[in-house]
């Protein structure tokens, strides 16, 4: 065997076995929605999906472990606006931190970003990542430059403990700012 081919098969065996080690976040902890907790906010279906009665806005956050997902439903006759500017990831440590969007590119992680308009009957889905995850790097195995990003729980995720998060979202609703503030729960599936 040449060294080349013997470089290769290691190569393989390290993907192969980072591969395995990288189990999804939904696969190692259940989410449950905290807060908010007022009137006319239900907790619907999923533990993580919110109906506000008063604004007709459905909210649903699924956590990954590098983004979260969001699906805003408007159920409304009203348009409602996204400033993702001022949306906030909070982390387990209470550190506030900015996100972008799936709609921005990561070279323009520290620009403004234009604000999504739903439409009156209408859902947007989407992701949201830390802006400071995001990095360029090298790829280990190819030597590569790309870009790259951290976990979203970075510490917390391999003690296998609970933890806390907050998603900030502010929602302009007919001209006027609905802050929802989401606070979430991570409790680990085995201990």
């Amino acid at each position: 065997m040449t060294k080349s081919m013997v470089k290769s098969i290691i190569g393989l065996i390290m993907i192969l076995a980072m591969g395995a080690c990288a189990i999804p976040i939904s696969q190692k902890y259940s989410f449950s929605l905290i807060e908010p907790v007022q009137q006319g906010i239900f907790v619907i279906n999923e533990q993580t999906s919110i109906m506000d009665s008063t604004n007709n806005l459905q909210i649903t956050i699924s956590p990954g472990s590098e983004d979260i997902g969001l699906i805003i439903e408007n159920k409304s006759n009203q348009t409602v606006k996204i400033n993702w500017d001022e949306v906030l990831f909070i982390d387990p440590s209470g550190s506030t931190h900015r996100v972008i969007h799936k709609t921005t590119n990561f070279i323009d992680k520290n620009q403004p970003q234009p604000p999504s308009i739903i439409p009156a009957g209408s859902k947007l889905e989407d992701t949201i990542i830390p802006s400071e995850n995001i990095y360029w790097g090298q790829n280990m195995l190819t030597g590569i430059h790309e870009w790259k990003y951290t976990r979203l729980f970075e510490g917390y995720e391999d003690q296998n403990i609970s933890f806390e998060f907050r998603v900030y979202i502010p929602i302009e609703i007919q001209g006027k700012k609905v802050e929802y503030n989401f606070k979430i729960k991570a409790n680990p599936l085995t201990q």
